[in-house]
């Protein structure tokens, strides 16, 4: 079996080292759009375990928005990733703010952690289970 504990916190390395990336393509994006960009999963389904993969869904877009992670981070993306990522955003009374969504599935578990950036830090949330496979 997997080692939750060393992958979850391998993908913690990784996130860490992107988030001033992501923090740079939202900040660009809010000056010209008035409002963060939202970025789908990178992949249509979590990697597993020790396994890497090439992110498959680059160009996919919001209905509610035309602009891809192809179109917003081209060439910053990890040609292999740990795990998959979205980027949900949010405008509530207290401001605009945006939430990075990791994935990871682990011996047939899915665990999830979410990042936020903007006023509303009770959307952090660490690594939770959500599912059995």
């Amino acid at each position: 079996m997997a080692n939750v504990e060393e992958i979850l916190s391998a993908i913690d390395v990784g996130l860490t080292q992107y988030l001033p990336v992501i923090s740079g393509l939202q900040d660009k994006y809010q000056d010209e759009n008035g409002r963060y960009w939202q970025g789908l999963f990178t992949h249509a389904a979590p990697p597993t375990d020790t396994n890497t993969a090439a992110p498959d869904m680059l160009d996919a877009s919001p209905t509610d928005q035309d602009s891809s992670w192809d179109d917003i981070a081209a060439g910053t993306v990890p040609a292999e990733m740990l795990s998959r990522v979205r980027i949900d955003t949010y405008k509530s009374t207290q401001g605009h703010g945006y939430v990075v969504v990791v994935e990871k599935i682990i011996n047939g578990k899915t665990y999830e952690k979410r990042h936020n950036v903007g006023p509303e830090s009770s959307r952090s949330r660490d690594w939770t289970e959500l599912s059995d496979e």
